[in-house]
């Protein structure tokens, strides 16, 4: 029985939206499903999380970060593990990880993050978010403009330059590198098409879960 599913994409590849409705419909379905989005700021690790993002100074702290995001993960599925819920995850730090934290040793991510591995191995399902990148590149400009006007910690993340400069670099890096670390990893994995709607895009992952 799948218990986390993650749901990972590119930037303004809709995984919010698909991943908050997926909970939301499956929860309608008399499931005990949960959205959870990394970093939880309800956890005190995310909050530390989400202080060490709003500093300004990511590229200084990226290994930190690394850190963080492991224990966070960690933490979390084994809390989780038998809880009786099931997990909709918008990305998981282990999936992020595979981009985002390519500096760090394969065989140091694999030791930082091997409880969250082993829990997906186990009982994980990735849905890759597949989308139009002039597609995505306009949703995430339009998000933007909306963070902005909200400043503080959202400002911040609007500016983040890992999404502003390094769009399409990141999009190449989650489309020719992401299936073949899954694979590696062993990790189930699927990818959904979101050119549509979000119910379209749901209904594709009910039917790969094969639940009606």
């Amino acid at each position: 029985m799948i218990k986390y599913i993650v749901i990972e994409g590119i930037h303004g590849s809709g995984k919010s939206s698909v991943a908050k409705t997926l909970a939301k419909t499956l929860q309608d379905k008399g499931i005990d499903a949960h959205y959870l989005h990394f970093p939880d700021e309800e956890d005190m690790l995310g909050q530390v999380i989400r202080q060490t993002l709003a500093d300004g100074d990511l590229v200084r702290k990226r290994e930190v970060l690394g850190l963080l995001y492991a224990a966070a993960t960690n933490r979390f599925h084994i809390r989780s593990k038998s809880d009786g819920k099931i997990y909709v995850l918008e990305r998981d730090a282990v999936t992020t990880g595979l981009i985002f934290q390519r500096d760090i040793p394969r065989e140091v991510r694999l030791e930082i993050y091997k409880y969250g591995i082993q829990s997906l191995q186990e009982r994980g399902k990735v849905f890759y978010v597949n989308i139009d990148k002039k597609v995505a590149l306009e949703r995430l400009k339009k998000r933007n403009e909306e963070l902005m006007l909200l400043g503080g910690v959202w400002k911040d993340k609007a500016e983040d330059k890992f999404v502003t400069e390094e769009f399409d670099k990141l999009s190449d890096l989650y489309e020719n590198e992401m299936f073949p670390q899954l694979d590696k990893l062993g990790l189930q994995h699927e990818i959904v098409d979101n050119s549509w709607t979000v119910e379209e895009t749901i209904q594709q992952i009910l039917e790969k879960l094969e639940i009606s």
